[in-house]
């Protein structure tokens, strides 16, 4: 009886841990088109620590943040791309960029 729990369990850790890979797949996919047609890297995997500079996580900006589910990234990401869309890929380009080249980013 317990040797048939485990399986079942087991079978379910492997059911989610497919269904993480499947969404993180289709989720790359989204990623690579927003960035292939606007130049914009979505980034959903990050550390607060290492992504804001320390002066912002100080007062009184006190920067913070946490990564968000893959359910949620797979949410977003046709939001961000409709956002997108609505601009000029020039205004896009003159606005949008990356943490560190953004003229308030310094470690």
């Amino acid at each position: 009886m317990v040797f048939g729990a485990c399986i079942g369990h087991d079978q379910t850790v492997q059911d989610d841990a497919r269904k993480e890979s499947t969404a993180e797949t289709a989720i790359e996919s989204q990623i690579r088109k927003i960035k292939q047609t606007y130049g914009v890297q979505v980034h959903y995997h990050y550390g607060a620590d290492e992504y804001f500079p320390h002066k912002w996580r100080d007062a009184p900006i006190s920067a913070s943040g946490a990564p968000l589910s893959l359910k949620e990234v797979e949410r977003l990401l046709p939001l961000i791309d409709t956002f997108l869309s609505s601009y000029p890929k020039t205004v896009i380009a003159e606005r949008v960029c990356e943490k560190q080249d953004h003229p308030g980013f310094s470690r």
